[in-house]
């Protein structure tokens, strides 16, 4: 499948540079029109073309999303190559160009920065944000520091919802399947008045379990999901306009975390492995996540047409998280966890209009966050009577009697971070000339960072976990996050460009459930990368053919890990720490054909090979130097295809799209172990077909993912007990979606 995708590229290649652009765009037999629309984005804080950003970028409109059946950032994976949403652990990991991490605890940060209307929420159990009522998604990689901030040195993702309309319309949609699926949406939007507009949107999407427990019968890895949006526009003035939107949703989850391929320390399981999607779990694992929030947004048009934006945001993110530690039947070790974080933001910014032969934005921004943990490890009634099931393990006899792990005991951490980010960011394109633009952009950033954190590890005995009591520190940086470059265009058409950009991850603390070692150094420090980029984009055959292209390389310094570290004997350590270098270099491509006026073709690849440039401290044992990063396939890849065709014989339309994704193999750990670590590489196939009656409200559409029902392992992940365990894609679903339309 690899060398098709790459001959449908140098096909789409060979026919852009041989065939004579038309002076005009053509119609269809059925005028149907016969270029693509062109994509616009504000990944700038502006709107501008997207042939005209010197970004790397994919972007979906609202017609993608539904048509692929986007409901998550976990499933943009599938359209978008070099993007990548894995669950680790309970934890969603966001991966751009093979690097990612954060989100294990509230004291590491992700890399990659996500943002609803404009408003941060890029923390880790944020990521359940559902793409319900989206208008765009904007995927921009590489580091976009200068502009979108806060720890974005691997991308961002900035996620627009749907505007209210000046007319009034409703939607009504359903969907049943297999599996479970059932989803239901409503969405009214329309004027309240002539200056008021109004939209209120819901969403309710359940499936079934797709794993079972031999425990107690119970499916679990399913869904319930229940999503509320509400905007109102006030337009009092054709100069001003203000926008508030508030939102909320609630995901519940049975969510395994995974099915174990091995025991305790690694030891094979009794019985052998069990079948695929199947556990047996004492405890029943679960996830309930809570996201809530709201926005103003005021865009006032002075006399000189700038337009003057004020931005304020709050956003509250809540998980509550239930794993069985052990994996297995016995009562060994259960730990819930509850995070929660606050956090408010605030945004003032003038941006110019796009004529002259000076283009720019320039903006103030805060935001104050505070995230609150608090996680219980419990020890379990059978810990007295169960070890001793493994000789190669020193505990040969009850741990109650030798170690002083006392079953029913409970080892506890609770921490609290405060966060206070202050920044000043401009950007601006100066024409030199009629052909050549200068690109520049920079954000200086003052954060402060304080931490309250406690561990109570008495309990834990040969677990090893350690002490910490009212443990305070705090630290404060100053940052520069600039870019440099340079646009150069080869017509009106087509863009080459040249960069240079620099970003910041804050530093911070782990807080986890340490080792009597760990706890000697819990904080770690910023990471800081230094990014290349090169690229092209544009329009051939008359506006047929849009091109996106991007060569990089981006050096990490003092790039942070966490990762479970075997110590050996059945030890095992949660350590996050700064490896010396990592490097991730790569290209990235993207083509969009109107082959026809009925058909549209979408390739994209991803080809990355992103390593640790020095980290000798790995493990123990291993000097990772050379190692891949984690999760960091060296290829992606996906197709896409739309056509629609007349039925003059009922009347009507016929609508069909399919996506084809393929990520290649990677790591889970940094020590790249092929044996326990291997992820392998995995197609996934999906397809739909509708059907839209002329003049009729309605219209209909089957659907199928995983067409040829994969199993394919998508994440591994080591427990603090050793235990070794697989997450697997989600198995074939189809099913009958059905829409109504009220104008």
């Amino acid at each position: 499948m690899k060398s098709l995708i790459a001959l449908i590229l140098s096909a789409l290649v060979g026919a852009a540079v041989a065939q004579d652009v038309p002076s005009t765009p053509a119609l269809g037999s059925n005028g149907d029109v016969a270029v693509l629309d062109t994509v616009v984005v504000t990944a700038q804080k502006r709107r501008q073309p997207a042939l005209d950003v010197p970004i790397s970028m994919t972007v979906l409109d609202q017609d993608d999303l539904e048509k692929a059946r986007v409901g998550s950032l976990e499933d943009l994976q599938r359209l978008v190559p070099g993007f990548s949403m894995e669950n680790q652990a309970g934890y969603n990991v966001l991966t751009m160009r093979g690097v990612g991490g954060g989100g294990r605890n509230i004291g590491f940060d992700p890399r990659a920065g996500v943002y609803l209307d404009g408003i941060y929420m890029g923390q880790a159990q944020a990521l359940r944000q559902p793409l319900f009522d989206v208008e765009q998604v904007e995927v921009l990689r590489g580091p976009q520091g200068h502009l979108f901030g806060r720890n974005a040195v691997a991308g961002a993702v900035n996620i627009t919802t749907g505007a209210p309309t000046r007319e009034f319309e409703s939607v009504l949609r359903g969907v049943v399947g297999s599996q479970g699926t059932h989803e239901a949406y409503a969405t009214v939007s329309g004027p309240v008045s002539e200056a008021v507009l109004g939209k209120i949107s819901l969403a309710s999407e359940t499936h079934g379990g797709f794993t079972t427990n031999l425990y107690d019968g119970q499916k679990l890895d399913d869904l319930g999901r229940i999503t509320a949006r509400g905007q109102i526009f006030l337009l009092p003035s054709d100069r001003l306009n203000i926008r508030i939107s508030a939102d909320a949703s609630t995901t519940k989850q049975k969510a395994t975390q995974g099915e174990p391929v091995t025991d305790l320390f690694e030891q094979p399981l009794p019985g052998g492995i069990l079948p695929k999607r199947t556990v047996n779990f004492n405890t029943t694992p679960f996830e309930t996540v809570k996201l809530s929030g709201g926005s103003v947004r005021a865009d006032y048009t002075l006399d000189s047409h700038q337009i003057l934006t004020a931005l304020f945001g709050y956003r509250q993110t809540h998980q509550d998280l239930q794993l069985d530690n052990d994996y297995s039947p016995k009562d060994l070790l259960r730990i819930s966890y509850g995070d929660d974080f606050k956090q408010s933001s605030e945004e003032i910014r003038i941006a110019s209009p796009n004529l002259g032969s000076a283009r720019y934005v320039l903006g103030l921004y805060h935001l104050n966050e505070t995230a609150r943990t608090d996680r219980k490890a419990t020890i379990g009634l059978d810990v007295g009577t169960s070890l001793v099931n493994y000789p190669l393990i020193p505990f040969l006899v009850p741990l109650a009697d030798v170690t002083g792990t006392v079953p029913g005991a409970v080892v506890s951490n609770n921490g609290v971070v405060r966060t206070d980010t202050y920044a000043l960011f401009g950007a601006v394109d100066y024409d030199i000339t009629h052909w050549l633009t200068l690109n520049l952009g920079a954000r200086f950033t003052h954060e402060t960072k304080d931490v309250l954190f406690n561990l109570d590890g008495a309990a834990s005995g040969s677990f090893g976990i350690g002490s910490l009591t009212g443990y305070q520190d705090s630290r404060s940086e100053n940052k520069l996050s600039p870019t440099v470059g340079a646009t150069y265009a080869v017509s009106k058409d087509q863009n080459v460009y040249a960069k240079f950009s620099r970003g910041f991850k804050s530093g911070g603390w782990n807080i986890e459930f340490l080792s009597s070692n760990g706890v000697k150094k819990p904080s770690f420090e910023s990471e800081t990368v230094d990014s290349y980029e090169v690229g092209a984009k544009g329009k051939l055959l008359g506006g047929r053919l849009h091109y996106d292209l991007a060569a990089y390389s981006s050096r990490f310094k003092d790039f942070q890990v966490f990762q479970f570290v075997d110590l050996g004997g059945g030890a095992t350590s949660m350590e996050l720490r700064n490896a010396a270098d990592a490097e991730s270099r790569g290209l990235d491509a993207s083509l969009t054909l109107r082959a026809t006026p009925q058909l549209d073709i979408g390739v994209k690849l991803g080809l990355v090979k992103a390593v640790f440039k020095s980290f000798n401290t790995c493990s123990p044992i291993v000097d990772c130097t050379g190692h891949r990063l984690p999760y960091a396939p060296n290829f992606t890849s996906s197709l896409t295809v739309k056509y629609g065709t007349r039925l003059p014989g009922i009347g009507g339309k016929l609508d069909f799209y399919g996506d084809y994704s393929f990520h290649g193999e990677s790591f889970s750990d940094p020590v790249n172990d092929p044996l326990t670590q291997n992820i392998p590489g995995r197609e996934l196939l999906n397809a739909r077909l509708g059907y839209v009656p002329d003049k009729s409200h309605w219209d209909f559409s089957l659907w199928v993912h995983n067409l040829f029902d994969k199993d394919t392992v998508a994440s591994r992940d080591r427990d603090f007990l050793g235990n070794l365990t697989v997450h697997r894609v989600d198995p074939r679903t189809a099913g009958l979606e059905g829409r109504y339309r009220f104008y």
